[in-house]
């Protein structure tokens, strides 16, 4: 919706427009045993909020966060404590790494007009603790599928961190949600359906030639 009302500021008629959200193919069954720990999965770029990650985490000592992807802040986060830089995988090797995560960590202050890998993780049975603004903050619900934090603000991402840490089994039944809500909105097949109405909405106005000519033909025409 962020970004259909981006449109609408900038002068697209809304009556024209419709939301088609990414989807992304299963995983398989989760499993929500034996999963630990937080992950980061994306471009290693400042939008992406990992300054705001790495503020966050100087406050617990003791959490270490798994970042995947590479990026012009690459340097930084190999530096930085409490970032294990794990490289660059296929999205096949992320998925694999996801599923054993207790939860998916996305602190953007850039607006992220969908955000993929938040369903990527949905997809894996894991919660994501996200920014509370633009896409992300429309994917996850507070409390429901994920944890929502100011952007911006280490504290709040700090404060949500350790909340995941301190509390597996409501991460858990996060992850549970989570899963759920992929197979409810962003499935492929679900993706195919709200396409097809799309495309229906779009031509259903359209009179056919039979109508347009039975107008024509009409007396006192």
């Amino acid at each position: 919706r962020s970004s259909r009302d981006l449109f609408i500021s900038g002068g697209l008629p809304a009556a024209k427009l419709r939301i088609k959200p990414n989807f992304v193919e299963s995983s398989g069954m989760p499993q929500w045993t034996q999963r630990a720990g937080g992950v980061f999965i994306g471009r290693l770029s400042p939008e992406k909020g990992l300054a705001t990650l790495a503020r966050a985490l100087q406050s617990l000592p003791d959490t270490t966060i798994d970042v995947y992807g590479k990026g012009p802040l690459q340097a930084m986060v190999e530096r930085t404590a409490g970032l294990n830089y794990r490289g660059f995988l296929s999205s096949q090797q992320l998925r694999q790494c996801m599923q054993r995560a207790a939860y998916l960590v996305m602190p953007s202050t850039g607006m992220e007009s969908f955000g993929l890998a938040a369903i990527e993780a949905f997809a894996c049975g894991v919660p994501v603790i996200a920014s509370r603004q633009g896409g992300l903050g429309e994917l996850v619900s507070h409390g429901k599928n994920g944890l929502l934090v100011e952007p911006g603000d280490p504290a709040s991402l700090a404060a949500a961190i350790a909340h995941a840490q301190a509390h597996p089994e409501q991460m858990r039944r996060m992850g549970i949600d989570a899963y759920q809500t992929w197979r409810t909105h962003y499935t492929p097949e679900r993706n195919y359906e709200l396409l097809m109405r799309i495309y229906d909405e779009v031509l259903s106005p359209l009179p056919s030639p039979v109508q347009v000519a039975d107008a024509e033909n009409r007396p006192g025409r």
